[in-house]
């Protein structure tokens, strides 16, 4: 039975329309090979369903109807070139997307695109060579817009679809061809949006090399498109041809505030009524201390100082001294934490979280609070080897350290979530995919206003 099919023009694009065929590659090449007549450039077929619809490495990619399955003959200087096309196409196709507001679309390279860890979309680019001896290049593009009753096959692996019943087939399409349009190639925002849109940034991968496997820690993504694996003997290959074939799963972490958080108030300033009470630090030194806080209250200093001044004691004491200190007012810390706090702590450890304490504190007596919690992680202000705190784990330093400790733990940041009271915890409650504002001052709510973070009390 001959193909039906349709002419039409779309974004200003030729287009012929199938309700089903084998591949639109295929009919692409066929209509070269025919040579019925020039075929303009750009030309798109695209079809409702596929019966021999094809991925990279000849593998099968079902197409089931109800889909979008599309394929743009360009010119091109070389055809040996084609898949240089790929990540560029890829970009197009996650543009579009977003502008239907579909959140969340990733890019795994080099060639899929993914929604919710489930492949929406993949892209197939081939070379071809007209009959008066130009080349041009056949971009396919498969996205999936509906899931078949009963189920994607199981060959289908981890395949996925948008299901959103407002995006219909003609809407994407006119949008892809689009974008598909304005790509440049090697162009600045089109690696950008490739990039930042990464799927496997930050995650550990297997990626095979023809006949060897090479695993490691993915960087980026550089400016070739090529993949930036970083091996465990520290070294970066860029990887320009290959296929990821596994990914591990990333976790989920939970990142607390203490002070003002998990208890009430600072802490240093029951840590120096602490060191008074035990008779550790000079009257000098305790007036200097209230003397630098001033300066900080009046905006004279920064907040560094005053922390620096209230450990200046710590020179006159061992190791062992300054540690049972430590130790002490920790356990205190703990003991005048809120009960309903350490009740969501231990939730989130039940829960399977990487539980990580995320607090602008000094290290010192901050480690202990951490063990005492059974923490996985602490991430706070730290005290140079000459008793000196020269920056605060402090604002926009916190999304830095918890960026730095989600790379190294493979963590999804997307899927953790964070808890803070301070208006400068406002970087790391929009920056995780959870963020609560818990016994939150005047200056956070007003920031949160609008935003997608939930106002909690622990007091």
């Amino acid at each position: 039975m001959k193909e039906q099919w349709k002419n039409k023009e779309i974004s200003g694009i030729a287009c012929r329309h199938y309700m089903e065929t084998d591949s639109t590659n295929a009919v692409i090449k066929r209509l070269i090979r025919e040579d019925e007549a020039p075929l303009p450039l750009p030309f798109c077929v695209y079809a409702d369903q596929q019966t021999a619809g094809r991925g990279r490495m000849d593998r099968t990619f079902v197409s089931p109807g109800g889909g979008l399955y599309m394929s743009v003959l360009l010119p091109a200087q070389d055809a040996e070139k084609a898949y240089q096309l790929t990540p560029l196409a890829a970009v197009a196709v996650l543009r579009a997307l977003k502008e239907l507001h579909v959140a969340d679309v990733k890019i795994k390279w080099v060639n899929d695109l993914y929604l919710r860890d489930r492949k929406i979309c993949g892209i197939l680019c081939e070379g071809v060579q007209f009959n008066d001896g130009k080349s041009g290049v056949i971009v396919g593009i498969g996205v999936n817009l509906k899931t078949p009753e009963g189920g994607f096959p199981s060959e289908a692996g981890a395949a996925g679809a948008l299901d959103r019943e407002d995006i219909t087939r003609n809407q994407l399409l006119k949008k892809i061809l689009s974008h598909l349009q304005k790509a440049v190639p090697g162009g600045p925002c089109e690696w950008s949006d490739y990039e930042s849109n990464s799927l496997l940034n930050f995650r550990h991968v297997v990626c095979r090399l023809g006949n060897r496997e090479l695993s490691g820690f993915v960087k980026g993504i550089g400016k070739q498109y090529e993949l930036l694996l970083e091996t465990e003997d520290g070294e970066t290959h860029a990887v320009n041809c290959g296929e990821v074939t596994k990914v591990r799963p990333m976790a989920r972490a939970a990142f607390f505030d203490f002070d003002g958080t998990m208890r009430p108030g600072d802490s240093i300033v029951p840590y120096v009524a602490f060191v008074r009470k035990k008779k550790k630090m000079p009257r000098w030194q305790y007036v200097l201390v209230l003397l630098s806080t001033a300066g900080y209250l009046l905006r004279i200093l920064p907040s560094t100082v005053p922390k620096t001044a209230a450990l200046r004691f710590r020179k006159r004491l061992t190791e062992e001294e300054n540690r049972a200190l430590d130790m002490e007012f920790a356990r205190f810390l703990i003991d005048s934490a809120y009960p309903v706090a350490l009740k969501q702590w231990s939730n989130y450890q039940k829960a399977g979280h990487q539980m990580v304490v995320l607090s602008a504190s000094t290290e010192n007596y901050m480690r202990f609070v951490a063990e005492l919690l059974e923490a996985d992680a602490l991430l706070c202000t730290p005290i140079d080897g000459d008793g000196k705190v020269r920056h605060n784990c402090h604002g926009k330093d916190k999304v830095v350290r918890a960026e730095e400790y989600a790379a190294k733990e493979n963590i999804s940041l997307e899927e953790s979530c964070a808890f803070g009271d301070s208006g400068s915890d406002i970087y790391i409650l929009t920056r995780v995919g959870d963020g609560f504002a818990v016994n939150a001052k005047q200056k956070l709510l007003k920031k949160i206003r609008g935003k997608d973070i939930s106002s909690v009390s622990w007091r």
